[in-house]
């Protein structure tokens, strides 16, 4: 019996397991936006370039939630057939855009613009004023001060 076209995966598999995939994908893509809105803070640091890793990542959503209704449906029919194969490229590609907006995170972090130095010198008298001793006076952050 060849399944309708506005069949969903909850017709043919009355189990959740349908659901709860479509649920996981959609909180991944969720979780891409969140990390991309997080990554657009950092543009007045680091400039204009590090806009592409926003959009990289709103790609990456992007194509998750367009090619999940499709990967769904393959998965139904699959089921019915009682023949599925699971392709690893999903998890893979996913895995991959991952550990790309990780490393690209760390490498801005690390070898970003550093602090000024008056700055640095405040964490440092930090810990005098939480004691409860005067406050330290702090230098003036100019250009001569940064490192």
């Amino acid at each position: 019996m060849p399944l309708a076209k506005n069949v969903t995966a909850a017709g043919v598999d009355p189990g959740l397991q349908p659901e709860r995939t479509t649920m996981a994908w959609s909180r991944t893509a969720m979780a891409l936006v969140i990390v991309s809105v997080l990554l657009v803070r950092w543009w007045p640091i680091f400039g204009a370039n590090v806009l592409l890793l926003p959009a990289i990542a709103l790609l990456g959503a992007s194509i998750i939630m367009l090619t999940q209704s499709g990967r769904m449906h393959v998965g139904v029919k699959a089921i019915e057939a009682e023949h599925l194969v699971v392709s690893p490229w999903p998890k893979i590609t996913l895995l991959a855009l991952t550990f790309f907006l990780g490393l690209a995170g760390v490498v801005l972090v690390l070898l970003g613009p550093k602090p000024p130095r008056c700055l640095a010198r405040a964490r440092l008298r930090q810990p005098a004023r939480l004691r409860g001793g005067p406050p330290a006076r702090l230098p003036a952050c100019d250009e001569a001060n940064w490192a």
